[in-house]
């Protein structure tokens, strides 16, 4: 195993201050914020009120500060701060970008929490996925140098990139997902990404039904393309029977799978071979 650092460009972090910011959080947010403790990253989501996915991101206290951070994809921060302003009402709540960097560290060695003033955290869906690194932004070349004096290697985007694909993540193309699939449609259960013990939360009620009539028909699952091209939109069939959809290509692919017609076989398609790939941490 080669132990890699990649600079998360594709990351945004923001805090949350003011006096209500955790019973804010508490009340809209999937899991459990009591979970949450200067030790560790908590994997949480937003959804409609009808348990529809809209965000997901992790969050972390400052050790020092007690502010609240979120990490989540740059590319929705803006409609993720302007959704988590409408729900604020009046509490007092404050949102500011934050320009700490953020890092992806992979590999076998152990660090401390707080290792050389950096802030550590394992990845809450898997822990087998790596740890996050940060630091703050005049410190980027000196992050790097400390470790790579440790045996870590300065890796591109794409490495990053393939690590979560490979885990079953849809991190990448959460912002095609948005307001189209329920929370247990992507798995985000499994994930530990929501608690129905905590009480109330936005989208609770459908979320809650599902889980508890094991109503859910269909799941999330990544797409191995074997060989060929595969297109948004189309249709899984095997043995003449439509199975699923393809719902994203592009910078991964995933489909949707009815879960009675769920198989692990080579699938051939018009123009393709494909088959569907279960993530080692969901477990069905």
């Amino acid at each position: 195993m080669d132990n890699s650092i990649v600079k998360l460009e594709n990351k945004s972090l923001f805090s949350i201050t003011g006096q209500d910011s955790g019973e804010f959080l508490q009340n809209i947010i999937t899991n459990d914020f009591s979970k949450l403790s200067r030790r560790n990253l908590l994997y949480s989501s937003l959804l409609t009120p009808q348990g529809k996915f809209l965000y997901d991101f992790l969050i972390f206290c400052v050790p020092i500060s007690d502010d609240i951070i979120v990490i989540c994809e740059k590319k929705t921060q803006s409609q993720l701060l302007e959704k988590l302003n409408f729900y604020k009402l009046r509490s007092n709540v404050n949102f500011k970008i934050t320009d700490w960097n953020i890092f992806y560290l992979f590999g076998e060695k152990n660090f401390n929490q707080k290792e050389n003033n950096y802030l550590l955290y394992d990845e809450p869906r898997d822990n087998g996925f790596g740890k996050y690194v940060i630091s703050e932004k005049e410190e980027e070349l000196e992050t790097f140098r400390y470790f790579e004096k440790h045996g870590y290697k300065k890796k591109d985007q794409n490495f990053y990139e393939d690590k979560v694909f490979e885990y079953g993540f849809t991190d990448r193309i959460n912002d095609q997902l948005e307001n189209k699939f329920f929370a247990a449609e992507l798995n985000l259960l499994e994930l530990d990404g929501v608690d129905l013990k905590k009480g109330c939360f936005i989208g609770q009620e459908n979320t809650a039904r599902i889980n508890i009539r094991n109503k859910l028909k269909k799941r999330i699952f990544p797409i191995k393309l074997i060989n060929g091209n595969i297109e948004v939109n189309e249709s899984i069939i095997f043995k003449e029977k439509k199975i699923g959809e393809i719902i994203s290509v592009n910078p991964h692919t995933f489909a949707v799978i009815n879960l009675d017609s769920l198989v692990y076989d080579q699938i051939k398609l018009n123009n393709s071979t494909i088959q569907i790939v279960k993530p080692k941490w969901l477990n069905i």
